[in-house]
């Protein structure tokens, strides 16, 4: 392609050849759209593990693990992500969600202060549901500079993250700032939850938001909260110590020596120094 500039002092194309200039590379053909395709068996044991509860970073590990390794596998992170999202949607009986949307308009019948929004597909099923009390709005601009945000909860039957948003107030208490039901843990999904958030609590951004270690949340924080400070959550953190070390000898050893790190280190240089 040859471009030249003209006397507007714009680029325009001037020469242009259709024919490929070098060898194509088969494989990478994988990563083409059209060919970007879900294999049967890996749809049904995704199904599987999202009934028996395993953590939707493990299935999808799983799926790319069979599709071929990293390197190879046809989808992407983000298609099996969006996969498991609409399975759930599929499964929100009609009769439950217009149950659930009876009891917020009750509640907003009771007290007028009450905010709840919702997000629907074209086919108008419920996708997402987010609503605070009228109290939390208040307790938000008092204590809302930190702010935890926990998507690990999956006990209702239809496997949605039950996602609450948490402060502390003056006496050190945990105050509850609103709830989410989500149909997925992608990024698009937590985009839509947090500019809902500044709706609802007028424009308010929380200084510092403590989160799981979760790629999608991280990134809808950068676009909707660029200013706010995320950290990950400790206990989940130590966790995965547990996890990572639970076929080494003298794994409790590790995992203490690991907390006190985290916990009684008071400024970086004990913590780098322990």
């Amino acid at each position: 392609m040859v471009l030249k500039r003209n006397e507007n002092d714009k680029w325009c194309i001037v020469v242009i050849i259709f024919d490929h200039n070098h060898e194509l590379i088969p494989g990478r053909i994988r990563v083409a759209c059209r060919n970007r395709e879900i294999l049967l068996h890996i749809r049904k044991q995704l199904e599987m593990h999202d009934q028996a509860n395993v953590p939707l970073q493990n299935s999808i590990n799983y799926a790319i693990v069979q599709g071929g390794e990293y390197g190879n596998c046809k989808y992407t992170n983000k298609q099996l992500r969006n996969f498991l999202a609409h399975e759930r949607k599929l499964k929100i009986k009609a009769g439950d969600a217009e149950a659930l949307m009876s009891f917020l308009d009750r509640k907003q019948a009771e007290c007028p202060n009450f905010f709840c929004t919702v997000a629907i597909n074209k086919n108008y099923n419920l996708l997402n549901v987010f609503w605070p009390y009228a109290r939390s709005k208040a307790d938000h601009q008092l204590f809302g500079d930190i702010v935890t945000f926990d998507t690990t909860y999956l006990t209702n039957k239809y496997k949605m993250p039950f996602s609450p948003i948490v402060g502390v107030n003056n006496f050190g208490q945990s105050i509850l700032f609103g709830c989410a039901l989500l149909s997925g843990e992608i990024i698009d999904t937590y985009e839509w939850l947090f500019n809902k958030w500044l709706v609802c609590f007028t424009g308010k951004a929380p200084d510092a938001i403590i989160i799981d270690q979760c790629q999608s949340i991280c990134g809808a924080i950068e676009r909707v909260f660029p200013k706010s400070r995320h950290r990950l959550c400790a206990w989940h953190i130590l966790g995965k110590v547990t996890k990572k070390v639970g076929g080494i000898s003298g794994k409790h050893a590790i995992s203490t020596k690991v907390s006190n790190v985290v916990y009684e280190s008071e400024t970086e240089y004990e913590f780098e120094n322990r």
